[in-house]
């Protein structure tokens, strides 16, 4: 059965379903655990281990919106990240349509939660601030596109170092959110 280009990629990730939401309930958990902070579930079959038919739009949701949003606040995070643990310091690598996202939609505090496999420890998880320090990072060469086999076809990927000054721990991010004022 032929798929159309906008649930190519859903379509060869199907088996994966339940590992991402694994990740994303580990991130809304801590998230809610350690800070006074609401995840509300925002994109299209964020809280969900199930597959979904078709794609984002046929349901009602903007192409790439990210799984949460921090409650009473500008602040968004889409969870993402290799399924297989790789070793840690290596190059964050994330999917351009989301960056292209969060440019799209620059009222919101956009944050990829980049998980290192399916973990349960906060040390595996790094947060990319998408915004004007990561575009400085593109403009002079140290964020860069590279395209990478993935389940046997090429994909381009934004390319991080995992010590940029657009990345923090998960624990920094999780004082950062402790910090950070609500929005009425």
């Amino acid at each position: 059965m032929a798929t159309s280009t906008s649930t190519f990629y859903k379509e060869k990730f199907k088996g994966t379903w339940g590992q991402a939401a694994q990740k994303e309930s580990f991130i809304k958990e801590q998230i809610e655990l350690y800070t006074d902070r609401i995840v509300i579930e925002s994109g299209f079959g964020a809280g969900s281990d199930e597959y979904i038919k078709g794609s984002s739009g046929s349901h009602g949701f903007e192409k790439s919106e990210p799984d949460f949003q921090i409650k009473d606040s500008d602040i968004c995070i889409e969870v993402t990240g290799p399924l297989r643990p790789i070793r840690i310091g290596s190059t964050l690598l994330i999917n351009p349509r989301k960056i292209d996202y969060a440019f799209a939609n620059p009222e919101k505090e956009y944050w990829m939660a980049w998980v290192n496999g399916v973990t349960t420890f906060r040390r595996d998880v790094r947060l990319v601030r998408i915004g004007e320090l990561f575009k400085a990072g593109e403009a002079n060469g140290e964020i860069i596109r590279e395209q990478f086999e993935s389940r046997g076809f090429q994909q381009f990927f934004y390319s991080i170092p995992h010590d940029h000054k657009t990345v923090c721990s998960f624990d920094k991010f999780l004082i950062y959110l402790n910090e950070t004022t609500s929005t009425p």
